[in-house]
């Protein structure tokens, strides 16, 4: 789970990339999102909407893998809200945070900043979560 927060503009989310633990495997995956953070909604998959879901070929952990455009809604980031995104694997491909916090900000610029959130120990959600990985 990570969130996006937009400052000056609302944003549109059009697509989305991740980094898998495997490379030239083909994995099974879900992107949800919900307005706001995700602290609170780390077990309640009922808060979340599901916005892509298919199958794509990893591209291991060098080099992003994308979520194909015509398997993704596309989602608005308000300005001066934020948006969290869950993206999950069935089995336990993707890296989802390399830092050992939270809310570490991995990208920003004077539109948006990117955060890290957390990693589910369980699918698609569940009360076990792990901060890096």
């Amino acid at each position: 789970m990570c969130y996006v927060r937009s400052f000056r503009t609302t944003l549109t989310i059009e697509g989305m990339n991740f980094l898998a633990i495997t490379k030239h495997t083909d994995v099974n995956l879900y992107v949800y999102t919900k307005s706001g953070s995700y602290n609170g909604a780390e077990s309640n998959i009922l808060q979340w909407a599901l916005i892509a879901s298919g199958t794509t070929r990893g591209w291991g952990e060098h080099k992003f893998t994308p979520i194909r455009f015509d398997s993704f809604t596309s989602v608005e980031v308000v300005a001066g809200l934020t948006r969290a995104f869950y993206i999950t694997l069935i089995a336990a491909h993707v890296i989802y945070n390399k830092e050992s916090a939270r809310d570490f900000i991995v990208a920003r610029n004077d539109d948006l900043k990117i955060l890290t959130g957390i990693g589910m120990i369980t699918f698609p959600l569940g009360n076990q979560f792990i901060v890096s990985r």
